[in-house]
């Protein structure tokens, strides 16, 4: 039997325990919850089931992740989490969901000093690539993510230097399908699954500076969250952990940026006191676990790191100089640092860093995901 599920909800109030009428839970069958697949993609949805046990049913889920409906989302980021099931007589059932991806996709960027439409994948975590497939047209610095079972690449810069509004849709890196537009042309943001949903914040729009958060169910439709970021900006990193919405640093109207703009809902934003340690052109960060590794980006090849988000410590520079909007993808257990060069450094604490491979040619402002294709 399907059940509808929240975050944490409760199903089949017919009765309440000692109440007149009460379940006796030794009429009811064992509790059991299993999940359809077991092991999805980021940002993906594995269907729940409850067998047995006595309503009504109240689910939580340890780790990362939502409920939507009948369905578990799992985040943007690498990992496994447990969806408990508790029901009206306190037993007790529990599945784990697995999220992650088999290989790894780099999708546009710029080659050769122009916008490039080609999207590479590595089987052997970034050792080796060969060409996958094409957008249906050159673009750079847009925002890929891993949503309901597919890629989405949204918006970037077109050959003539200009913000697009273009979302491209794909479920094996080969053929990419136009599937909608952003409420705005775009460039030069990054996008996370927050509360389910597709979300993107900021960037360099037609009009200027954005600092309006925008999320979707579904890459087609966009809706706006009511409160604009305080300071807009573009060039700056997305993140949703325990709830809520991360903004890191970027490029504002009078400069670059250090701060951190935190957000629920985008009802309102708040910043917290502390500050990222360098404020920098086309930086990049990503993570791995519970930890966060940003790069600096032109001109400098300083990086950090965190745990929380909030607090960051200077880690060890750079080894090959710096690199211009790479993208940096938490895989297994080490960080790869991919484009903004030709190399792939790996890194397992942000400081001691290894070449593994080398992509076909050195490609910027550039992302990468890693994600099972079908």
């Amino acid at each position: 039997m399907l059940v509808a599920l929240g975050a944490c909800g409760r199903i089949g109030f017919s009765d309440l325990v000692g109440g007149p009428g009460a379940p006796d839970a030794s009429d009811a069958p064992q509790l059991g919850l299993t999940a359809t697949p077991p092991t999805i993609n980021l940002g993906s949805k594995a269907q729940l089931a409850v067998t047995g046990g006595t309503p009504p049913y109240t689910f939580t889920v340890a780790g990362a992740g939502v409920m939507v409906g009948s369905a578990f989302v799992a985040p943007s980021r690498a990992g496994e989490s447990t969806v408990q099931v508790t029901d009206a007589v306190g037993a007790m059932g529990s599945t784990v969901v697995s999220y992650h991806g088999d290989q790894i996709f780099v999708v546009g960027g710029i080659v050769a000093g122009t916008e490039d439409a080609s999207v590479l994948v590595s089987s052997d975590g970034g050792v080796t690539w060969s060409q996958a497939g094409s957008l249906p047209a050159p673009r750079a610095n847009g925002a890929l993510v891993v949503y309901d079972d597919a890629m989405i690449f949204m918006g970037g810069l077109s050959p003539a230097g200009a913000p697009t509004p273009d979302v491209y849709r794909s479920t094996d890196g080969s053929t990419w399908t136009r599937i909608g537009s952003l409420p705005i042309a775009n460039t030069g943001f990054t996008a996370t699954v927050h509360l389910g949903e597709i979300w993107f914040v900021g960037g360099a729009t037609s009009a200027g500076n954005g600092g309006t958060a925008y999320h979707s169910a579904d890459g087609i439709t966009w809706t706006a969250a009511p409160a604009a970021m305080p300071v807009v900006r573009h060039e700056h990193d997305t993140f949703s952990r325990d709830g809520s919405l991360y903004v890191l640093g970027g490029h504002g109207d009078a400069g670059f940026l250090d701060d951190i703009a935190i957000t629920t809902d985008g009802t309102s934003w708040s910043a917290p006191a502390e500050r990222l340690t360098f404020a920098s052109d086309f930086p990049a960060a990503g993570e791995l676990g519970d930890l966060v590794i940003r790069t600096c980006g032109t001109g400098c090849t300083s990086t950090e790191t965190s745990t929380d988000l909030i607090h960051w410590t200077a880690a060890a520079p750079l080894p090959d100089g710096d690199r211009e909007s790479p993208a940096l993808l938490g895989i297994g257990d080490r960080m790869l640092l991919i484009g903004g060069g030709s190399t792939v450094q790996a890194t397992t604490d942000g400081s001691a860093w290894t070449q593994i491979g080398a992509l076909p040619a050195s490609r910027t402002r550039t992302g990468a995901v890693q994600f099972t294709p079908h």
